[in-house]
């Protein structure tokens, strides 16, 4: 009995120490002093469960994110100078009382003032001419000024952001041309105290910008752009004709701020300064010989012959232009015959042949011709047909408002008809006199006609005659 009751309890002891060793022992407090888990090996015949089961998956739905906000910065302690100043320069020439500066700052705005007439004049969005300027004036030498030297263009610069700064005599060729092109394109060009009568022409293709102008004591000032030292002034002889030109100029208020016609070719800009009494005006022509009035033609003729000389000698060939500017008229008949009147009265005829000859009309029946033309309502502003080489009978006048043209085929409009049976007439006995013809003996109807004493010597005159491009 008591041996069963062994065996029963062994058997008790054993399962209950089977069921113990099969579970993991559990860690310990936090506070206890057990330092991990103790995991046993499963026993031999324990079936190993696996640790992920498929389940049902919700779908995905959107959900709002979270947006991460811009972490929010302070504005900085020094804000930009717009102001600050990035090219300060000033432009001297003492003997003709030029002085101008010019400055620009940071946000690209350009100041120009003119310290002699006042005249200031602001530019925005100068950026790019700024920069330029900061890298091409240190670049540049200037020479110590001789002595007592008013004719010498004297320039000072200063750039603050780079620290570079110098002053002394310009005589760089290109900085000179650059400096006064600029200044004159935003002033308006220079011209010295007390001048009665200027022109000034801008750089073109084959000569450098140049201005001649004359004072009211006499004086003629001539120089060009590109001039480290300009000429000193000139006195006019007392019979020079500008002298009496310059001074007659009435109608000043009549004149327009511009003339301009459509050239064939660039040649350059005109600016052309006239005075009445205490009271000056700047004109500004394009394309002169095809814009001119005739009331600014002797002015500007007498400043233009002054020019003469200013100049070298080009190396290239010398802009030519399509209608000479002193002509006040021009005829073309249908056999080829030509007629040009300059506002002088020479008169230049040529035949078919080609050949031109010279001769002199009084201003009456210059005056006589041009009026009537201009009178008769036939006349067209412009001169595309001629400049186009429309053939047949082609007329051309200078008046009041540049030139006018008109260009017909075989019947003449009857308002000009008899002006033109007269410009025909002209031609014959001109073309009579070349050849040693008594022009009253081949043709005494024509008596009438006012010529003066025949000086034709039947030499070609080259260039006279207008010529279609």
């Amino acid at each position: 009995m008591s041996r069963v009751v062994v065996i029963v309890i062994t058997i008790i002891a054993a399962l209950i120490f089977l069921l113990g060793c099969s579970r993991p022992l559990q860690s310990q407090d936090a506070g206890g002093l057990g330092a991990g888990v103790v995991e046993t090996e499963p026993a031999p015949q324990t079936r190993i469960l696996p640790t992920l089961y498929p389940t049902a998956t919700d779908h995905p739905t959107a959900q709002p994110t979270d947006t991460r906000q811009p972490i929010p910065t302070s504005p900085p302690d020094t804000p930009v100078a717009y102001d600050q100043l990035v090219v300060d320069l000033r432009y001297s020439i003492p003997a003709i009382g030029l002085e101008r500066t010019l400055s620009g700052d940071v946000s690209g705005r350009l100041t120009l003032i003119d310290e002699t007439s006042g005249i200031g004049v602001e530019r925005r969005n100068q950026a790019g001419i700024l920069l330029e300027m900061q890298q091409s004036l240190p670049r540049i030498t200037l020479d110590e000024l001789p002595e007592e030297c008013e004719h010498c263009v004297w320039i000072e610069y200063n750039l603050p952001l780079t620290g570079d700064q110098d002053q002394g005599w310009l005589q760089d060729v290109r900085m000179l041309a650059s400096i006064e092109n600029f200044t004159t394109a935003i002033l308006g060009p220079h011209i010295p105290p007390g001048t009665v009568a200027a022109l000034r022409r801008s750089a073109t293709q084959d000569q450098v910008a140049h201005t001649v102008a004359l004072t009211g004591d006499g004086m003629l000032w001539r120089w060009k752009a590109t001039d480290a030292e300009i000429p000193v002034a000139v006195t006019v002889e007392d019979d020079d004709p500008i002298l009496t030109i310059a001074f007659s100029n009435a109608a000043l208020l009549e004149f327009a701020p511009l003339y301009a016609a459509s050239c064939p070719d660039y040649a350059g800009i005109e600016t052309l300064f006239v005075t009445s009494g205490n009271t000056g005006r700047y004109i500004e022509l394009f394309c002169p010989e095809l814009a001119l009035p005739t009331t600014l033609l002797p002015l500007y003729l007498s400043l233009d012959a002054k020019t003469v000389g200013i100049m070298e000698p080009a190396d290239q060939e010398s802009y030519e232009p399509p209608f000479p500017q002193e002509t006040l008229l021009y005829f073309r008949n249908a056999e080829g015959s030509q007629l040009t009147v300059f506002y002088d009265g020479r008169t230049f005829v040529s035949d078919e042949s080609g050949i031109v000859l010279s001769d002199t009309i009084t201003m009456t029946l210059v005056v006589s011709l041009t009026t009537g033309l201009l009178d008769s309502e036939v006349m067209q502003p412009g001169v595309e047909n001629f400049l186009e080489g429309v053939a047949g009978n082609s007329l051309v006048v200078r008046g009041s408002e540049g030139l006018y043209e008109h260009t017909w085929d075989d019947s003449v409009d009857p308002r000009i008809q008899a002006i033109i049976e007269r410009l025909d007439r002209l031609v014959f006995r001109l073309l009579l006199t070349a050849e040693g013809v008594d022009p009253d003996e081949a043709d005494p109807a024509s008596v009438d006609t006012p010529l003066e004493t025949p000086s034709v010597t039947g030499t070609p005159v080259p260039q006279m005659t207008p010529t279609p491009p």
